[in-house]
This record gives structure tokens, sequence and C-alpha cells, in this order.
């Protein structure tokens, strides 16, 4: 399965693993499984981190390096079609963040693991 980390997923799974579902820990655990994290939550917890609503403790980019080598996480970057995806999403949800994620997610079917219930509006597999 190729898993789509919402951000505070991403910060849960490094700090806080106590805050994940048994699933959705298990399934990020899994190795057969894909894991990526956009660079969608990257630019949001560098926003977070300028504005002091994050912080932590060792550089962003070191945390992302540590996960790709210890957990083999990949890296997924925006693309003109996940860019141009986003005319066919309802306008339900207004955070530019999580709507880039949900096109991300419908063009490569992925799965976004997440525990906010905006997500459900729209046609995209999820899991908690």
């Amino acid at each position: 399965m190729k898993l789509l980390l919402d951000t505070h997923t991403f910060i849960w799974w490094r700090d806080s693993p106590e805050k994940l579902s048994s699933t959705a820990y298990d399934e990020i655990s899994t190795l057969e499984n894909n894991v990526y994290i956009s660079t969608v939550v990257v630019w949001e917890i560098q926003i977070k981190r300028a504005l002091r609503k994050i912080e932590t403790k060792e550089s962003l980019e070191h945390l992302i390096e540590v996960e790709r080598n210890a957990n083999g996480f990949h890296l997924l970057a925006v693309d003109l079609n996940h860019a141009l995806n986003i005319e066919n999403l309802k306008r339900i949800h207004g955070d530019p963040f999580d709507r880039m994620l949900i096109s991300q997610a419908m063009v490569e079917d992925m799965t976004i693991v997440t525990a906010d219930r905006a997500f459900t509006d729209y046609d995209v597999k999820l899991l908690w």
C-alpha cells in the first residue's frame, strides 16, 4: 500500500507516536507499505516553525533524512498533474496544504494517513 502522511501524522510519528491510532502506527511500521512524505508537508511544517507554532530540536531536513534512511520513507514532490487536479476537488475544505495532499493522493492512488475528519468529504482513500 502507498501511504501519504498528513502533517500531524508525520509530526506524531516522530515526536508522539502514542497519539497515532494503532492501525496508523502498524501500517506506517509495516515494511511492505511504501510511506511518503509530501513536499507540501515539509512546506507546512517550515511555515509553522517560522511562526513558532511547531518546535523541533533538529532541523527538518535532518528529521526527514532520518526517516528516509531508517524507515525507507519516500519524498513526493508536487508536479503539474497534482496542481491541475485541484480543479476537480469540491470546495469543501479551504486549507491549501490539505487540498494538495488530497490531490496528490488521488493522482498517485495513495491512501492518506490522517485523523482529520475534513478529508472524509473527498473521494480519497483514508486510514486512521
